[in-house]
């Protein structure tokens, strides 16, 4: 048996149970802490699954969520990754997606 709880240790309390069956309540997160473990749960990445930007196997490809790489064409990738490695050339961060990817793409990120 594992460690136990009791009225001492944990006032609330009734009887002896293990510490791993007690339920404690997280403090509730902010707006921008959410979105951050939303975002760490969507498995961001590249298609092919190499570095975008880092290395010698960069390939220049947009990250974007597994589910929406998933959900977009051989086509719309291409287009999303070619405006991306356009916009970087211009020394640009943030490059918009092409409008119909854009569409496709947005119900991915959206933060349930």
């Amino acid at each position: 048996m594992g460690i136990l709880a009791t009225a001492v240790t944990h006032p609330l309390a009734i009887a002896s149970v293990p510490v791993a069956n007690i339920k404690y309540r997280m403090p509730s997160l902010k707006k921008p802490q959410k979105s951050l473990n939303a975002w760490t749960k969507q498995k961001w990445r590249t298609k092919s699954g190499k570095p975008s930007t880092q290395g010698p196997n960069a390939t220049g490809e947009r990250y974007l969520p597994e589910k929406a790489i998933k959900g977009l064409s051989s086509a719309e990738y291409a287009a999303t990754s070619a405006a991306k490695r356009k916009g970087k050339a211009q020394g640009k961060q943030f490059v918009a997606q092409p409008k119909g990817v854009k569409q496709k793409v947005k119900q991915y990120r959206r933060i349930k």
